[in-house]
């Protein structure tokens, strides 16, 4: 599961808040391999965690978009930006 959360605020007042949980699947296979040899951990690798935080985030546009359709907080965007930027590293769940 991804969660992103993103916030509109003018003078340090949000306006619109939103926020998605998007839920994936991941193949068994696929899922072993995240496995620590210890078995205590699961690894989830940065370039696998950082595309499904690009889906959650593409995702989140198209529900703001829906949700605002038809009233002035439509015009409202969010931008393109490199979300490389938000997983620096893997990340470590432990069991």
């Amino acid at each position: 599961m991804v969660n992103i959360l993103f916030r509109f605020e003018q003078e340090s007042k949000p306006f619109i808040i939103i926020k998605i949980a998007c839920y994936f699947t991941v193949a068994p296979n696929d899922w072993e391999q995240f496995k620590s040899f210890n078995s205590t951990s699961v690894i989830v690798p940065q370039g696998f965690a950082t595309h499904l935080a690009m889906l959650t985030i593409g995702t989140l546009r198209g529900v703001l978009h829906a949700k605002t359709e038809n009233t002035a907080f439509n015009r409202f965007i969010i931008p393109t930006f490199n979300v490389t930027g938000l997983i620096h590293s893997d990340i470590i769940f432990n069991v």
